[in-house]
């Protein structure tokens, strides 16, 4: 079972709450509870050519994590596991991700997912009043400091 995380978050937010999180009641039910981290947070800021302090580092949108990020982590999941399907559960920005995903690669998310659960899927940020949001290219810079 892959956990996809919101914007403005990472998957520490499905541990959050400790054993009453929802990552570890799926684990105890019995699930293999996989975490991912899209791009931008602090445990995706590696590149094969480009450094988090780069502007084109940070050139991405909910389409490359869709088409390219969360079917390399199904892939990987998979292969890992040796199962021939997962349940993907996004929020926010991880069902958007998700939708993009079988919506750009219908055949391989039908071969590769059994169930997919969306939660509050997001489409625009334009009105979106986070100020952390201005701060994530930083957070290499701050780290190196």
């Amino acid at each position: 079972m892959l956990f996809q995380h919101p914007y403005g978050n990472d998957a520490k937010i499905w541990v959050a709450q400790y054993n009453q999180s929802v990552a570890f009641l799926f684990w105890e039910a019995g699930y293999d509870v996989w975490l991912g981290n899209s791009r931008g947070t602090l445990y995706s800021k590696k590149h094969v050519s480009f450094k988090p302090t780069e502007e084109r580092f940070w050139n991405y949108s909910f389409h490359e994590m869709g088409f390219y990020d969360n079917p390399a982590a199904v892939n990987y999941i998979r292969t890992k596991t040796q199962v021939s399907k997962i349940i993907y559960l996004g929020f926010s920005m991880g069902s958007t991700s998700g939708l993009i995903y079988a919506s750009m690669r219908p055949h391989e998310a039908a071969e590769s997912i059994e169930v997919m659960i969306n939660m509050t899927p997001v489409t625009f940020l334009k009105y979106i009043n986070n100020f952390l949001v201005y701060f994530y290219p930083l957070i290499y810079l701050m780290e190196v400091i």
